[in-house]
């Protein structure tokens, strides 16, 4: 598969799954000239978590993560002194390489994760499952569309689940959507 180079914004422990919403509030310079370079572009970037250890250790480039989010940046609003409030839409997980950058920001190599679908059996199966953990997840109804893929209510439910960095990052990674379903459903039950 075809990889890209976008910036990458690294934040600690945080993770942004697809077709999720995030508001961020961007202050430092590089991160003030990454959304100023991408508002001329397609508004895309690549979101990755470091693990919140390594923050504060003096390190100039913390390691992050090897799996990610693309996200595009869906609204912006600047402030007078340049800061932005920006609103990021989730689109797909990737694999991430970080490389060398020419900017104030750093920069990341990326591959779209290709995920093994499950089996229609399987997937009869894992649907009304889902469906019922999330809408025990959920404090309003949710509806949900009959077609929708068991990845798609897999991230619905992630995002409803307390889960820590390295179970999110093994679910970002898992590529297989009956396992990513079956795990998902495993953590929610325990966690009930």
């Amino acid at each position: 598969m075809n990889s890209k180079i976008l910036p990458m914004f690294p934040l600690p422990d945080f993770f942004v799954l697809p077709r999720t919403i995030v508001p961020l509030h961007i202050f430092e310079e590089r991160y003030r000239q990454m959304v100023g370079d991408l508002l001329d572009t397609a508004g895309r970037l690549v979101m990755a978590s470091l693990p919140k250890q390594l923050t504060g250790r003096g390190l100039i480039k913390p390691p992050v993560f090897p799996f990610g989010a693309l996200t595009e940046i869906i609204h912006h609003q600047k402030s007078e002194d340049g800061r932005y409030l920006i609103l990021l839409l989730g689109l797909s997980r990737v694999r991430i390489e970080e490389v060398p950058s020419d900017r104030l920001y750093r920069q990341a190599r990326i591959e779209q994760i290709t995920t093994t679908p499950c089996p229609e059996g399987d997937a009869r199966r894992l649907r009304p499952l889902l469906e019922a953990a999330i809408d025990e997840r959920t404090f309003q109804d949710v509806e949900l569309a009959s077609t929708s893929k068991i990845d798609a209510l897999t991230d619905i439910l992630l995002q409803c689940l307390k889960l820590s960095p390295a179970q999110l990052q093994e679910m970002f990674a898992e590529q297989d959507e009956c396992q990513r379903a079956e795990r998902a459903l495993a953590w929610h039950a325990n966690h009930a």
